[in-house]
């Protein structure tokens, strides 16, 4: 069934709410800031933060390629956030282009969207968001998912030594205090 564009944040929470075994999150951008408690984003995050804590096991997925050339801040606000709060947050690899975006709660309910997770995107009124309820397409989903590279940990040394990074991440709030004062400063200018 199609979901209204004024419903898609309420029909989102509501599967996150109303999970209990699973929430797998494809999101090639979210634009987060904890500040913002009205956001629609902070809501989305919210709710994933709580079903993390009643048990249910929570995976965010998220492009790094489109994080590291440019829109760095919102995408690292979110993986610091969620990462902080024990949910399994992860980049795909830099030579991979993620467009999808799709939520799936419990291995069945799927929610396809065009929108990202950003001011903008949550402003879309032309957006078509897309319910499914199949256990098979969301197992497809899922295998998708688990089948891409991913990074663990988008700090890696080995890996981010290798790139230009954005200043505002280096000096990020939230960075791992020993990527931080790394030493070699190889990639870093």
């Amino acid at each position: 069934s199609i979901i209204p564009p004024d419903e898609y944040v309420d029909t989102v929470c509501a599967d996150i709410e109303a999970a209990t075994d699973s929430v797998f999150v494809v999101m090639p951008r979210i634009e987060f800031n904890a500040l913002d408690k009205n956001a629609a984003t902070t809501r989305l995050m919210q709710a994933l933060v709580s079903a993390k804590r009643r048990g249910v096991f929570v995976f965010v997925l998220m492009d790094l390629a489109g994080s590291v050339t440019g829109r760095a801040q919102g995408s690292f606000d979110a993986f610091f956030f969620l990462n902080d709060n024990g949910i399994d947050a992860h980049f795909d690899v830099k030579e991979t282009d993620l467009h999808s975006s799709f939520i799936i709660s419990d291995k069945r309910n799927v929610i396809m969207s065009e929108r990202p997770w950003t001011r903008n995107g949550m402003r879309a009124t032309s957006s078509v968001d897309t319910r499914i309820v199949s256990t098979e397409y969301a197992r497809e989903l899922v295998a998708f998912v688990m089948g891409l590279e991913l990074y663990d940990n988008p700090l890696a040394l080995e890996y981010y030594n290798q790139l230009y990074l954005p200043k505002e991440f280096v000096h990020h709030p939230n960075g791992l205090t020993a990527f931080v004062q790394h030493q070699d400063d190889v990639g870093l200018r």
